[in-house]
């Protein structure tokens, strides 16, 4: 656009002079132009009609009528002298009509002087009464002199009345004349007016119009504004896939809803979970699982519609409904309801899909005797009876929260709450495994293990680590393990002048998170471990739903220098894609294969398959779960470079007093000793 446009549209802003004109001092200015307009408009329009009235009775005055019936009565006295001479003599009766003639003349004299006297516009009128007044003068006298002779009277009448009755006609000419002229400015002016006013008029038409227009405009903007604002108000609440509101509307309704206000109806929610929804996934493809959820929105949605019932989408494969509470005979039947509206086949990607959901149901009245019954608690109590229901029973459960899980949920809440606390009031602890170097039994690092001393109990990990997991304190535990092992970790290479290595769990669900990579920095920097010493270990069968920000992050990890390691490989379903992808170090084979290797010819060929492929992939290989000398010596012949398991050692904590490393029989414990149980499921769960 150019500068003169630029400025053009800066002198002229339609939207800046509209928003000028919307402010109240604009549209009072606007209202005062028009009414002062319109005002001006009605005076000037009764003002010519004024001169126009004027201009016209100016003809139809009292000067105008006496001037007329003057010449009516000079005529009159014409016709009586006139008629008095036949004769040649004035009888007596012809004597007193003329006088009565006379004094009509005198009367209209007297009367137009008077007009005269308040304004003559012409000026000719004092002309017309001097020859009135001559007249009746003469006449008089002329009969007061003549007896009954005429010749003195008719001459006296004869110029007289001829002159007078010329002065008056030229009078009311000129009066005719000058009306005339009142009369057509009068009317010019009115013509100009009338042009004016249809002009004012025709701008107020087009100011209507104008503002009809705008108003239009106006509408159509807000109209489209506020259709907008529905469509983003829409896809803020609801679910583009299934139409359901969203997990930011169900929290909003939630809020209203729980916990119940006194004397309110009581209340329960339901969390809905399909199952087997990743399979559907993995096995069909996206659009398929789409095709499975939209057919579930529509159900659930037509349910919600007939029982009167709110139903979300929450989550990918989750849904959450709020209640009336009615019993637990009552939530039953409902939730079996659901299930059922759920439990369709679905045609999709060329096959019949069925869908099945899991239900758990929590009442907001047993919630409270718990805890008070908010939004947050009540998902959890919902979710817990859910878990229940897949563990007691498998797909297609429900559970309603009951007394027996009420308690359940307490002790998870309990702990929950102290595994909160663990770290800063020292119950979490870095416990050592020890990895050995297979053909030479040296010992080559160690894996650090997670271990919560809970009131004087040990706590399993499979016990905690999944709850920090679900409920967000994973990244607490992750912190807390890399930065003690670190710690750890360093202090033994001090204390023995080693340069050994230690490796360190971490969960998928730290991949999404950018803060790891300064985390892991701030650990090394504190501890002073070499970043090649610390291995970080990734679940090849853990659930990574983030792929590229993952990658991103363990690629800037090995940057640093640390390790990544494949933990538990064999156990997904995408092992030889995890091993062409994922930038690892080493892979850790699962302990189900080493269980069968001593026996089974068709375990050592998958082993030395696998140490093959990762081999020509430039990876070690550790064998997990070495309980036996001739397990040992199975996975060193099939070239597996590290072990662990029992047979080296079973996990200590990393401040307990350790054999010297350079004893390497030491980590040798006796072949086919016994692992206690206990001993060996703490030893193999890890964090």
């Amino acid at each position: 656009m150019t500068p003169r446009r630029n400025r053009v549209r800066r002198f002229f802003d339609l939207d800046a002079l509209l928003d000028a004109l919307a402010t109240p001092r604009g549209t009072a200015l606007m209202l005062s132009l028009l009414v002062a307009l319109a005002a001006s408009s009605v005076i000037q329009i009764r003002n010519a009609a004024s001169r126009v009235a004027e201009a016209e009775a100016m003809f139809r005055g009292p000067g105008v009528r006496e001037a007329a019936v003057s010449l009516a009565d000079m005529q009159r006295l014409a016709q009586l002298i006139a008629a008095a001479g036949e004769d040649g003599r004035l009888a007596p009766s012809e004597r007193a009509a003329i006088g009565g003639a006379l004094d009509m003349l005198y009367v209209r004299n007297v009367n137009l002087q008077m007009i005269a006297a308040r304004g003559d516009p012409t000026g000719g009128g004092a002309m017309a009464i001097a020859w009135l007044s001559d007249i009746v003068d003469e006449v008089d006298a002329a009969m007061a002199t003549a007896d009954d002779s005429l010749p003195p009277l008719q001459t006296a009448a004869d110029g007289t009345l001829v002159s007078a009755r010329s002065a008056i006609t030229r009078w009311l000419e000129e009066l005719h004349a000058a009306q005339t002229t009142a009369l057509r400015a009068a009317l010019g002016s009115m013509e100009r007016l009338t042009r004016i006013h249809a002009g004012f008029l025709g701008l107020i038409v087009a100011a209507g119009g104008g503002l009809i227009l705008l108003l239009r405009r106006e509408v159509l903007i807000r109209r489209t504004r506020n259709e907008a604002e529905r469509r983003a108000w829409h896809i803020a609440y609801h679910d583009t896939l299934t139409g359901l509101p969203n997990r930011t509307s169900f929290a909003e309704m939630a809020g209203t809803v729980f916990p119940p206000r006194p004397g309110a109806a009581p209340v329960a929610l339901a969390c809905i979970d399909l199952d087997g929804f990743r399979a559907i996934n993995d096995g069909h493809g996206q659009a398929a699982g789409d095709d499975v959820l939209r057919h579930v929105g529509q159900a659930l949605a037509r349910l919600a519609a007939r029982e009167g019932l709110f139903i979300a989408r929450i989550g990918g494969d989750e849904f959450a409904a709020i209640l009336p509470a009615t019993g637990a005979a009552g939530l039953a039947s409902l939730g079996r309801r659901i299930g059922a509206a759920i439990d369709r086949p679905v045609p999709a990607a060329n096959a019949s899909i069925r869908a099945c959901a899991s239900i758990g149901i929590a009442e907001a009245a047993q919630v409270a005797r718990l805890a008070a019954a908010g939004p947050d608690t009540m998902v959890r109590a919902a979710q817990f009876a859910l878990a229940r229901a897949r563990d007691d029973d498998g797909a297609g459960a429900l559970r309603l929260f009951d007394p027996e899980i009420a308690r359940a949920f307490a002790r998870r809440r309990e702990r929950l709450e102290a595994l909160g606390r663990a770290a800063a009031t020292g119950e979490l602890e870095v416990w050592f495994m020890p990895k050995v170097t297979l053909a030479t039994g040296a010992l080559a690092g160690f894996e650090a293990l997670a271990r919560w001393r809970h009131q004087g109990t040990l706590v399993l990990p499979e016990e905690f680590v999944s709850l920090a997991e679900e409920n967000g304190q994973i990244a607490g535990l992750d912190s807390f393990m890399l930065r003690e092992a670190a710690r750890a970790m360093a202090d033994w290479n001090r204390r023995h002048g080693t340069a050994l290595g230690v490796s360190v769990n971490l969960s998928p669900q730290r991949l999404g998170q950018p803060g790891l990579v300064a985390e892991v920095e701030a650990a090394l920097a504190a501890s002073g471990l070499p970043a090649p010493l610390l291995t970080l270990e990734l679940t090849e069968s853990a659930a990574v739903h983030d792929w590229a920000t993952a990658m991103r992050l363990l690629t800037a990890l090995r940057a640093l220098g640390c390790r990544i390691s494949l933990d538990d490989f064999g156990t997904g379903y995408s092992s030889l894609a995890y091993l062409r992808t994922l930038p690892a170090d080493e892979v850790k084979l699962d302990k189900s294969f080493l269980t069968d290797l001593t026996e089974a010819e068709s375990a050592r060929r998958i082993v030395a398959a696998v140490v093959e492929i990762a081999r020509s992939l430039g990876l070690d290989v550790v064998a997990e779960g070495v309980e036996t000398a001739a397990q040992a010596r199975i996975a060193a012949t099939l070239g597996c470079a590290i072990g662990q398991g029992f047979r080296f050692g079973r996990p200590r904590p990393a401040a307990d007093p350790w054999p010297d490393p350079a004893d390497g029989s030491s980590w040798r414990a006796e072949q086919g000793a016994a692992a206690d149980p206990t001993t060996a499921t703490l030893g193999r769960a890890s964090a």
